[in-house]
């Protein structure tokens, strides 16, 4: 995880070395990197700094928003329909495509499911050091039927910041699964357009 989270940061630290404002968009296991990866690029950080420029909103789309010191599967059991094969996992065929795309037709659904690739098992077990959302605007867009991280689950992560007094903007999409940005493009485009305004 945090190989992903240093390439992402150099590439946001080339946008905001420019004196430009990012908006950080993640979905599913990229909150984990994509979190991690804000440290030090905030706005406000950068300002204090005399710098111009920053990471001026974070989005977590069907994403994880993580706990400091916590891992995926800390976070939610290891699924059934993940399959370990050693230095990397994968999801098999089957039914699978129903989890991940509810809201599409079936034969969309198993064309998207086929492109898949395999994943980092080493990537599950990451552990977040930087919770960017307790200090850049956050928006949340939670699926109404994501089975892949539970839609209850993401309302707890914006429900536990909340209590902290962590301000977050949640959007609830009804009748979507766990990838919204291929399924309902143009309402995801609006929203993160929206989330950037209110930066």
């Amino acid at each position: 995880m945090q190989d992903d989270a240093a390439s992402i940061k150099k590439v946001i630290s080339g946008v905001v070395d420019s004196g430009k404002e990012v908006v950080v968009v993640m979905s599913s296991y990229g909150g984990y990197p994509g979190t991690e990866a804000t440290e030090g690029l905030g706005k406000v950080d950068l300002q204090k700094q005399g710098r111009r420029g920053g990471v001026v909103a974070l989005v977590y789309v069907a994403s994880w928003m993580p706990v400091v010191g916590k891992s995926i599967f800390t976070l939610q059991e290891e699924p059934e329909m993940l399959k370990n094969a050693g230095e990397y996992t994968y999801m098999p065929g089957g039914d699978f495509y129903k989890y991940l795309f509810p809201d599409l037709p079936e034969e969309e659904a198993k064309r998207y499911t086929a492109q898949l690739e395999n994943h980092s098992t080493a990537c599950w077990h990451g552990v977040l050091t930087y919770p960017g959302y307790k200090f850049i605007p956050t928006t949340c867009l939670i699926p109404d039927s994501d089975f892949i991280i539970a839609t209850d689950i993401q309302k707890e992560q914006v429900a536990r910041e909340e209590r902290e007094g962590v301000k977050i903007a949640a959007h609830e999409l009804k009748g979507v699964g766990h990838a919204p940005i291929i399924t309902i493009p143009g309402k995801v485009a609006e929203l993160l357009i929206d989330a950037a305004k209110v930066s």
